[in-house]
């Protein structure tokens, strides 16, 4: 008996990548990686990582992953794809760290990360507070360039 091939839509991801975009549009695009400036209707301001700014066009087609451009506020962090000058796609960068936590303060503390690097964290946002020594996992925005905003804390098994 004869195997039956299943055919995937070339919709909206392409073949075999339901959700993801058209490699075809991504071709010759490139990664603008920065701070938001500001967000007009059909505008949007990026101040790059080396001082320099860029103004790229939007419209209904660009897309912002997990959310909608209005939603953008200047001075969060972000990674642009764009071609021709046009964003296709916004994503807001997230802080992936893991380490031990010390100098527990009310909403703040220190996590030493595996490699050895102290990293602030604000902890506003955690409703459970860890403690001095446990080993955690955070994911969270960059506020000031170097303090992770905790958005999610999972404590690691020692």
């Amino acid at each position: 008996m004869a195997r039956r091939r299943c055919s995937r839509s070339a919709t909206p991801g392409g073949p075999g990548k339901p959700g993801r975009p058209d490699k075809a549009k991504l071709k010759d695009s490139t990664l603008v990686v920065g701070r938001v400036k500001s967000v007009e209707s059909g505008k949007l301001t990026i101040t790059k990582d080396d001082g320099s700014e860029v103004s790229l066009t939007t419209d209904g087609s660009t897309k912002l992953r997990g959310g909608d451009l209005n939603g953008l506020k200047a001075d969060q962090r972000v990674t642009v794809r764009v071609k021709d000058g046009k964003a296709l796609n916004v994503a807001l960068a997230k802080a992936h760290e893991q380490g031990t936590i010390k100098d527990v303060n009310g909403n703040n503390a220190t996590l030493i990360q595996l490699d050895g690097l102290q990293t602030p964290l604000d902890l506003s946002a955690v409703t459970e507070k860890p403690k001095n020594g446990d080993l955690v996992a955070v994911t969270g925005t960059v506020s000031d360039g170097k303090t992770v905003k905790v958005e999610q804390l999972r404590q690691l098994p020692k």
